[in-house]
């Protein structure tokens, strides 16, 4: 006993390397150089329901839906209860093994056996059959000397907490999908109302040119170069349409649904909402650390850690106690008397002396998967590094572009309001008219298309400083 109790004094220490989080290899703070007039007092930078910024309750209802019915977020969850239970599993081996038993054995001997004792006439030979009844419980623990079933708990610890954040990465990939198809399609319903406008003022030049050539103060020229470009604008309605109908699809598979659902709802047109006034700017990059996916790869860098002790400790004895206790007895009406107790206890060692350098190649392999995961979680920082300044870039330079073309949209249409006065009094040609009514039309469109690409990097920026994933319960 005195050994066992040496062996347990000796569990505090485990071999391998101590974890310890590496440094986060980023700048100070977020500043991709953006224009001074583009650049605005900083606001916070990833708030968790940040989709609220664009007060749309069509759109709240969708991301709740998402978040508990979408089936990407739907396995993670399930991968997440997975390796809970895989977590468990691998603490249980901190604690002792307790196992009952009971059996009702028959046997009989062999008459020939050497070890059957056999009497002479007319003494009488013992029987040949005999019973055995037996119940006890039979314990193990294997005293963690050299920390393997530690470091092997260590990690399975580090890998729930990955999976962990597996999930939230998903969360927060699916809520910014669903907000990016959703602005998408309300930007694509503008982008139709804006081709509808036009081909209601085309169908009246049309017109006009008609009246005019009934009248015999225009020309049949004038009356086809109107006729193609209305045609030509109306030509660009069934594009529209169908990247409506397959931003729509798209939110039905991002909330579990089947094609076509919803379509009352998405399908009335709905204006986009205001933008925020405010730009980030000069963010904190400690925000990285927030992101799933980084905290992901720094808890799978610290389970690879973790498990070079774990194969560390099979070049060690593994030290574990046994010991058993129950009742035995020929006869099962006195198996529960004093006389048929027994007991065992006492400890026990295995050595793996000789495995052909098994070990050792074992111990090396998890020193460069270790290698690895410092690697990918450090190129996981970049990526994000990148995305956070690419999304910052794009967000700052399309508010620039998206000023200039509002201001020319109202110039185009002070040109359209023009040419077609002059026209009316006689003063200019059709072709002119028809020339700023293109423009106009080429403007108003490609506004619309800004805007949307506004709110599109506005999201994508959210996503990559990591927000929304909260959302998610557990």
């Amino acid at each position: 006993m005195a050994i066992v109790l040496m062996l347990l004094l000796l569990t505090g220490c485990a071999v391998g390397p101590n974890y310890t989080s590496p440094a986060l290899p980023v700048p100070a703070a977020f500043d991709p150089h953006l224009p001074p007039d583009t650049r605005i007092d900083p606001v916070p930078p990833a708030p968790e329901t940040w989709w609220a910024l664009l007060g749309d309750k069509i759109l709240n209802d969708l991301i709740k839906k998402a978040v508990g019915a979408n089936l990407d977020i739907r396995i993670a969850k399930a991968r997440l209860r997975e390796s809970r239970a895989g977590r468990n599993a691998a603490r249980a081996g901190l604690f002792p093994a307790i196992d009952a038993s009971g059996s009702v054995i028959t046997q009989r001997q062999s008459e020939n056996s050497p070890s059957t004792l056999r009497l002479p006439p007319p003494l009488p030979s013992p029987s040949l059959t005999s019973d055995l009844y037996e119940i006890g419980f039979d314990a193990a623990w294997e005293i963690d000397v050299f920390g393997g079933v530690r470091r092997s708990a260590e990690a399975a610890d580090a890998r729930l907490a990955a999976v962990r954040a597996n999930r939230d990465d998903v969360i927060r990939i699916v809520l910014a999908e669903v907000a990016l198809n959703y602005i998408e399609l309300r930007g694509l319903q503008r982008r139709k109302a804006v081709l509808e406008r036009n081909i209601r003022v085309q169908q009246d030049t049309l017109a006009f040119t008609r009246n005019r050539l009934a009248s015999g103060l225009g020309a049949a020229l004038e009356v086809s170069q109107a006729r193609a470009q209305l045609l030509a604008t109306e030509a660009a309605l069934p594009g529209i349409d169908a990247g409506i109908q397959l931003r729509l699809f798209q939110i039905n598979t991002l909330l579990g649904e089947h094609p076509g659902d919803r379509r009352t709802a998405l399908m009335v047109h709905k204006a986009l909402p205001a933008l925020p006034d405010a730009l980030f700017s000069d963010i904190p990059s400690e925000v990285l650390r927030r992101r799933p996916d980084v905290r992901s790869a720094e808890r799978r860098l610290a389970a690879e850690i973790a498990d070079i002790g774990v194969a560390t400790a099979d070049l060690f004895p593994k030290f574990s106690l046994l010991g058993g206790i129950g009742l035995a007895s020929a006869s099962g009406g006195d198996l529960f008397e004093s006389a048929s107790r027994f007991w065992r206890l006492g400890p026990s060692m295995r050595w793996s002396l000789f495995q052909g350098g098994r070990i050792r190649a074992n111990i090396e392999a998890q020193k460069a998967q270790s290698e690895a995961s410092l690697a990918q979680y450090e190129k996981t920082v970049l990526t994000v590094l990148q995305e956070v300044n690419t999304a910052l870039v794009d967000h700052g330079h399309e508010r620039k572009t998206a000023a200039s073309l509002k201001t020319a949209m109202a110039e185009s249409q002070r040109s359209v309001d023009l040419s077609t006065a002059l026209y009316q009094e006689g003063l200019s040609d059709i072709l002119t008219v028809l020339n700023t009514e293109s423009r106009l039309l080429t403007v108003e469109d490609e506004y619309a298309r800004s805007l949307t690409r506004e709110w599109t990097s506005l999201i994508r920026l959210y996503k990559a400083l990591g927000g929304g994933w909260s959302a998610g319960p557990g």
